[in-house]
């Protein structure tokens, strides 16, 4: 399924070792609308094929989800025709709005866009939480009302005068994906940091959009001539020193952190912290919370050692190691047994929505011993909702977790290629409603373009295969 304005390409190549041969190509968008059905493709695989590989060249933008789903890989047969797929019956035109009253004299908003529901147009722009997004108190805040906005909302509302914006009461925001930003800027604001005291010009556009996946409290924003006033950090006190044979210095933890320097927190009062001397560190016990920072200085040669069970969620929640890497890091296979050095930082990291169990993470002189890749098959299929594949699975590296287990049928996978567990992609305007079976709960894969850059390259394989002499046939949605 390819439906988006900026979608740039897919492409199915077959392997025989690393040599590989591209079979299809589709270029740009192929859908006209989320609802459209997902086309049936098939591929014709030559014997002695060794793996299939999905390549999806990400677009200019997060409209450029990609999406694969009910892939059958079967020994022998020929191509059959495929069809055009079908596309939505067309839709009649909005019923035009009323025009709103004239905004107030001394208005520091006015919402001129609001969807996916607006009472009026024009003049002071909408006022009442019939609207998504509305001004309140004589246009001085603008807000997306009581309870947790929705999905899939995008609002635009225009600056009237020059001051500062100040954020009043609740304010929570899913990282990423639910964000504002202001005139041409591409620059997600989310948090309070960036919000609180931030200075705005008349005429400015502040733009809110929202995907369609989890929803939070939201926002109430108002404007002032005044710059609100911050609060002086309180210093924290020291550390105690750290053990002598300590692996693991715990830097920085945030949000919450009991002390500084020294050998660094050593209690759960503190967000990361270490244990047994220094040996592990932790985020403790349940859940990791959300907006989460820590760095952990490494202070002994040696290895990691994942203990107990890890569960991070996929690409949102991770680890980086070494200066200057944007590897993400979060399985036990490309955490276990990663070589560490002295001197080197440990950098986590979690967004503002899901949380998973977390982990604990040791220090070790001894390499963890190596698994053996799976055997070859000459059948396959995955239609991403069996969690077949274990915690501890060599094939699924940086690959979406859920409960300990896997969706993703041995396939291994580079960049930014997702799950979607239901319904569609967290981005809007962009890839199916659905899943292929048509269910809310009907898990596919997808390219997932809110994050990455203008023509990165993500790549999907199968697991190793042994296409016999008649070759095989595959089936893809």
């Amino acid at each position: 399924h390819m439906f988006g304005a900026t979608i740039a390409s897919l492409q199915v190549r077959t392997c025989t070792g690393s040599v590989c041969t591209t079979r299809s190509t589709f270029t740009g968008q192929q859908h006209t609308a989320l609802t459209s059905a997902w086309t049936q493709a098939f591929v014709s695989l030559p014997a002695g094929t060794t793996s299939v590989q999905w390549v999806a060249n990400r677009g200019t933008s997060f409209t450029g989800d990609i999406s694969i789903d009910t892939i059958s890989i079967t020994p022998g047969g020929s191509v059959p025709p495929t069809g055009s797929p079908t596309l939505p019956a067309p839709t009649s035109a909005p019923t035009p709005l009323p025009v709103c009253g004239a905004a107030p004299v001394g208005a520091f908003f006015v919402v001129s866009s609001s969807s996916p529901a607006r009472e009026c147009a024009g003049g002071g722009g909408p006022i009442t939480n019939a609207s998504t997004c509305y001004t309140t108190t004589s246009g001085t805040c603008f807000t997306d009302g009581p309870g947790n906005h929705g999905n899939n909302e995008r609002c635009v509302i225009s600056v009237q005068q020059t001051g500062f914006l100040s954020i009043q009461g609740a304010f929570s925001l899913e990282t990423f994906f639910d964000y504002f930003t202001i005139g041409t800027s591409t620059v997600r604001l989310q948090t309070r940091a960036q919000i609180e005291g931030r200075a705005v010009s008349a005429g400015q556009l502040i733009s809110w959009i929202s995907d369609s996946s989890v929803t939070n409290a939201g926002f109430t924003i108002c404007g002032s001539a005044n710059r609100p006033p911050t609060a002086a950090p309180t210093a924290l006190q020291a550390c105690l020193a750290a053990s002598p044979n300590a692996f693991f210095v715990v830097s920085v933890s945030t949000p919450n952190q009991q002390c500084a320097g020294g050998g660094g927190p050593t209690t759960s009062a503190s967000t990361c912290y270490t244990t047994t001397a220094g040996t592990c560190f932790t985020d403790g016990t349940g859940n990791y919370g959300n907006n989460e920072r820590c760095v952990i200085s490494v202070q002994r040669n040696g290895y990691l050692a994942v203990q107990g069970t890890l569960s991070l969620e996929s690409f949102f929640d991770y680890f980086t190691y070494g200066v200057g890497s944007t590897t993400r890091l979060q399985t036990n296979a490309q955490l276990n047994g990663l070589a560490v050095t002295a001197g080197s930082n440990i950098i986590w990291t979690t967004d503002g929505s899901i949380t998973r169990g977390g982990f604990t993470i040791c220090g070790t002189t001894s390499a963890a011993p190596t698994v053996a890749p799976p055997a070859p098959v000459s059948t396959f299929t995955c239609d991403f909702n069996t969690p077949n594949d274990t915690a501890t699975t060599t094939l699924t590296t940086g690959l979406p977790t859920s409960a300990g287990t896997r969706f993703w049928c041995g396939m291994s996978h580079t960049n930014i290629w997702n799950v979607d567990q239901g319904g569609s992609t967290p981005s809007v305007a962009t890839g199916p409603s659905r899943g292929q079976a048509g269910t809310l709960t009907d898990n596919y894969a997808h390219l997932e373009t809110s994050v990455g850059t203008p023509d990165l390259v993500s790549v999907l394989t199968t697991p190793p295969l042994s296409v016999g002499p008649s070759g095989a046939v595959l089936s893809y949605y």
